[in-house]
Order: structure tokens, then C-alpha cells, then sequence
């Protein structure tokens, strides 16, 4: 019985070690991301995604915020060093700044690769147009199919596209690139390149749920935007197996 007692201990130990260690490691990662952010829109840390590809996602995000305002991030990690996605991605967004302060009408696009898992993470100011719905629908149509393929350079530039087509479809603006979602679920090819669109039934229903102030590591972003953070279920949309 002692024995056991003292396996227990140990046991019981090494996890509240580990319980402590997490989330240490993921503070960490963001006071980094957030400490050494440069100019852009794609930060594809987890290096898979093609250099044409970033190209043409920075290009088509850019047009969208000098012809908008709003601000579009698209962003790529290995792993969230044991972090929620969820709870990960409105840090990031926060600690970012992500776009205009009086506005807060930024998107993140945040894919944790070898934890699985996307999210995007969308302020208060585009709620409107992204709810929480769409948002998913983005993901399931555009992103994660392409990621079960093992196609994270596509699934990332078509995600981009998608966000900044229904961005700029409510703005009322057209946006000239190469990133054109395609409708993948049903197999269609991309049309020509021109205005982005997103396939389906745009008639979404809200679905809006309550949001709450975001702080990032150390108290709030540039700016102290207010984030709309999805309640209940933050583990994000997961996709395949882990990768070999």
C-alpha cells in the first residue's frame, strides 16, 4: 500500500507539473508571436505553404484592406504547445491588434497543424458579415477537405479567399487576384480570376453567440479590441491524422 501511496504521489505530481508547464509554454509562444510581429497578412510559421501561395494570400488581403479598412491575418503554427485554439487565436488576435481600433473588423485565420485544429477568429465589427455559422461553413467547404488531402498550402489561401470575398462582397467592392475559393465540396474547379465569391446559400442564419473583452498576454491588444469569442466548444474544427 505504501508503494502504491507513493506512485500515486508521484503520478498526481508529474501531472499538476505538467497541468503547470502548458500553459507556461503557451504564454510563452504568444508573448513571441506577439513581441516579434512583422508587416503583413500570412505568417506561415508551420512552413507549409508554397511561396507562390503566400504570395498571392498577401496580395488579395492587402487589396481587401487598402479597398476596405478591414484587416485580414492569416496564420500557421506546428502546435499550440497544449493551448485551446479557440482561447489561442482571440489572444492572438487581441495582442496583434488585428484591424482598425474604432472598427475592430479583423479576421484571424489560425491553423494549428500538428494539433489538428482551425479556427477563425473574427472581431466585433464583422460579426454581421461572418457570423459564426459562416464561419464554419467556410471552414468545412474551403479549408478542411483540402487539409485532409494534405493540401495545407490550398486550404490556407482558399480559406483567405473566402473571408476576403464575403468581406468585400458586403463592402460592396470587387477584389482583383488569383485566390479563388473553390467549391470543393461538390468538386467544381474555380471559375476565372476576378471578384471573389463564396459557393452556396448565402442566407445564414446569425447564430450569433455573446463575446467578451479579449486580453492579450499581459492585458488587452494594441488598441483593447473587443473580440466576438465563441462560447462553449473551443477546440476548434480538427481535420486528419496527425501528420508522420
Amino acid at each position: 500500500m505504501r508503494a502504491w501511496t507513493r506512485g500515486g504521489v508521484w503520478w498526481l505530481a508529474a501531472w499538476l507539473a505538467a497541468a503547470v508547464v502548458a500553459p507556461a509554454q503557451v504564454d510563452r509562444l504568444l508573448d513571441e508571436l506577439i513581441r516579434n510581429r512583422t508587416p503583413g497578412f500570412t505568417y506561415d510559421y508551420a512552413g507549409v505553404m508554397s511561396a507562390d501561395a503566400r504570395i498571392r494570400t498577401d496580395r488579395v488581403l492587402e487589396q481587401l484592406e487598402a479597398k476596405t479598412g478591414s484587416q485580414v491575418k492569416v496564420v500557421t503554427l506546428r502546435t499550440l504547445e497544449g493551448g485551446e485554439i479557440s482561447d489561442f487565436a482571440n489572444r492572438l488576435y487581441a495582442g496583434w491588434g488585428i484591424g482598425r481600433k474604432e472598427k475592430n473588423d479583423g479576421v484571424l485565420l489560425l491553423a494549428a497543424i500538428e494539433d489538428r485544429k482551425v479556427w477563425i477568429e473574427v472581431g466585433y465589427g464583422l460579426e454581421g458579415v461572418i457570423p459564426d455559422s459562416a464561419a464554419g461553413r467556410m471552414l468545412d467547404e474551403y479549408v478542411i477537405p483540402r487539409f485532409k488531402a494534405g493540401d495545407f498550402s490550398g486550404g490556407m489561401e482558399q480559406g483567405a479567399g473566402a473571408i476576403a470575398g464575403a468581406v468585400a462582397r458586403a463592402a460592396g467592392v470587387g477584389l482583383d487576384g488569383e485566390v479563388r475559393p473553390a467549391a470543393v465540396r461538390l468538386g467544381q474547379e474555380a471559375g476565372p480570376a476576378g471578384p471573389l465569391e463564396v459557393g452556396g446559400d448565402q442566407h445564414l442564419s446569425a447564430g450569433e453567440r455573446p463575446g467578451r473583452l479579449a486580453g492579450g498576454v499581459g492585458g488587452q491588444g494594441e488598441g483593447g479590441q473587443q473580440v466576438r469569442r465563441p462560447v462553449g466548444g473551443g477546440d476548434g474544427q480538427q481535420f486528419g491524422p496527425h501528420l508522420s
